[in-house]
């Protein structure tokens, strides 16, 4: 069963969605790659919005590929099987807060990352489109929160 979640960001009305791997504190879990990324990038540009969630694609695409090639050097190894099938799914992008996701990540201008998991008692039917509306109206309740310490990089 995939553990879906989405990402938001401050100032963008763009998500980016995440079919598998999307619970917080795991090895591969979110937040094993959000948190460094999310340091990086504030270090070197500080806030943007859509830099931040193409890059935060680019890097999750990446580290799917460096486990395909993995998987295509020991095809042998039965994990393999589910790397080598097409990926046709896998992320997303969309403007909406999807109804199945089970977790959402919301990046503060500041650089802060909040964690959410639904509250589905109070979800409105359909639910809602944008993850502010939703986290305010209480469909989604915090489960965690990671402040930034600037490390400005100048530049």
């Amino acid at each position: 069963m995939s553990t879906r979640c989405q990402v938001a960001i401050e100032g963008s009305p763009v998500l980016v969605y995440r079919h598998c791997d999307g619970y917080p504190d795991t090895e591969h879990g979110v937040l094993a790659t959000l948190l460094p990324f999310r340091d990086l990038f504030w270090a070197h540009r500080g806030y943007d919005a859509p830099y931040f969630l193409a890059r935060l694609l680019m890097l999750w695409g990446g580290l799917e590929e460096q486990e395909r090639q993995q998987a295509f050097a020991h095809p042998e190894d039965p994990r393999s099987r589910y790397v080598l099938e097409p990926r046709v799914l896998g992320y997303g992008v969309d403007t909406e807060v999807h109804a199945d996701i089970e977790y959402l990540y919301w990046v503060w201008r500041d650089g802060s990352v909040e964690v959410y998991r639904p509250n589905y008692a109070a979800m409105v039917k359909g639910g809602s489109l944008h993850p502010r509306v939703a986290i305010e109206r209480g469909e989604f309740e915090l489960l965690s929160s990671h402040p930034y310490a600037s490390q400005r990089v100048a530049g």
